[in-house]
């Protein structure tokens, strides 16, 4: 490996481009890390060489030479539970995850059963997921159990490889769901994206309640609108509320359904709300919040809904960078 090379890529691009790397060149990356580890300090290398890098291998090492077949799991309640109250597992043979699973019990998790055939980390898993209330929810998964032939797919052009063809695979999802009022079907559903051009019976639904009693239909009436303060720590804005009222009557039920609701308006500048949670591309930035509404029925309610919104998210990830300059 070019000694060039690893000096123009940054650390935390060097640990990505650990993980990608097979086992031979795990071993030459390493041989080469040894050698300008201590020659590259400008850049975090050797924080990122003396202090994940060497995890990293250890688990590597542990995992390949000393377990041949291995369980590892993960505590997905962030240790406030038990592993067994809601977790997540994973079987390894010879290094490669043969079988994974979930499990919630106890949860009261909708009803659902589905069967999905192929997706995965390896495109050919077979999975199954179970959920009923109070038992709980599973899913169990055989990794790459499937074979090549055997899963849907398309071939399509490479980007990578101009002029050769790959085979795109394209999970399907078959099973039944009970949630939300409604009876969930998928027959052959691809649950990575929905198109108007497929066939419908590839994914539909039956509300019991709108065939027997007739869709719902929505109303409102405005109650009132007031002008009114928010006070933020570091000063007050103008906002504007207007409470009203919302009805759902259903044809063939004499009874209708009403709530009273408050909508709080920012106005077009909005309220900063707080610093920008940076897990993707798209949201760096700080976070404006333009207009809320609410189950409220009065105007102070309303405010003190809308600031008790803005103070938890600030306390999660922090004030907006303009308050804090």
């Amino acid at each position: 490996m070019d000694k060039r090379l690893l000096k123009n890529i940054n650390g935390f691009d060097r640990f990505w481009l650990w993980l990608a790397l097979h086992l031979p060149r795990k071993v030459v990356f390493f041989a080469a890390l040894r050698v300008v580890g201590e020659r590259v300090n400008d850049d975090g290398f050797v924080e990122v060489h003396e202090a994940v890098l060497p995890r990293v291998r250890h688990w590597f090492e542990e995992a390949w030479h000393t377990r041949f077949l291995r369980w590892s799991s993960q505590n997905l309640s962030d240790g406030k539970k038990p592993l067994w109250r809601h977790g997540r597992g994973w079987l390894w043979l010879n290094g490669r995850c043969v079988f994974s699973m979930e499990w919630q019990p106890g949860s009261r998790y909708f009803c659902t059963l589905h069967l999905d055939w192929g997706g995965g980390d390896t495109d050919r898993d077979l999975s199954v997921t179970v959920g009923f209330p109070l038992i709980g929810f599973y899913h169990f998964s055989l990794d790459g159990f499937l074979p090549e032939w055997a899963v849907d797919g398309k071939w399509v052009d490479s980007s990578y490889r101009p002029g050769t063809k790959f085979k795109m695979a394209i999970p399907r999802k078959i099973g039944v769901s009970v949630h939300d009022g409604n009876i969930w079907f998928s027959l052959w559903e691809y649950p990575m994206a929905w198109s108007s051009k497929q066939p419908w019976w590839w994914q539909f639904s039956f509300n019991p309640a709108d065939f027997v009693l007739g869709r719902a239909k929505y109303q409102e009436m405005n109650l009132f609108s007031e002008a009114a303060v928010l006070e933020l720590p570091e000063g007050q804005y103008p906002v504007m509320v207007k409470v009203f009222e919302c009805t759902w009557k259903r044809p063939r039920w004499p009874w209708a359904r009403r709530m009273v609701r408050a909508e709080v308006d920012c106005g077009e500048d909005g309220v900063p709300s707080h610093a920008g949670k940076g897990e993707n591309s798209w949201d760096l930035e700080d976070d404006l919040t333009y207009r809320m509404t609410c189950p409220e029925s009065t105007v102070e309610g309303a405010v003190k809904r809308l600031r008790d919104s803005i103070m938890r998210d600030r306390k999660q990830y922090g004030s907006p960078a303009d308050l804090l300059a």
